[in-house]
């Protein structure tokens, strides 16, 4: 997602807005992972207000063959999906991890056994 705009480096997302990260201080400088599971509901848009890009990982048991989505945007209304797993019905589990950048909407549909944030 790292793409080079002129001179300098940066993320491009798919409504096409970049973010330069020249401007914005280093993913996990400074961060730890916090467990928000107990805070955090599906189907809220939540802010990153923070001045990094966050890490987001979320865990879900298997065994109901559902399908949780993670997504991202500008504004609460123009959130983009950017991972989506099914969920095995017959068991196992899985972790869907993306970044958000600082002042972006994030949310997630479905369901979460885990909420961890690097913040």
């Amino acid at each position: 997602m790292t793409a080079k705009f002129g001179q300098s480096y940066g993320f491009q997302f798919p409504d096409g807005t970049t973010q330069a990260t020249a401007a914005t201080p280093n993913i996990a400088t400074g961060q730890t992972w916090q467990n928000l599971g107990t805070s955090r509901v599906v189907s809220v848009a939540y802010l990153n207000s923070t001045i990094r890009p966050i890490q987001v990982m979320i865990g879900r048991a298997g065994g109901d063959g559902q399908t949780t989505t993670a997504s991202v945007g500008a504004t609460a209304s123009t959130l983009v999906t950017c991972a989506s797993t099914t969920i095995d019905r017959y068991g196992g589990s899985n972790t869907i991890t993306f970044i958000v950048p600082p002042n972006y909407f994030y949310q997630i549909s479905g369901a979460f056994g885990s909420w961890w944030e690097s913040r």
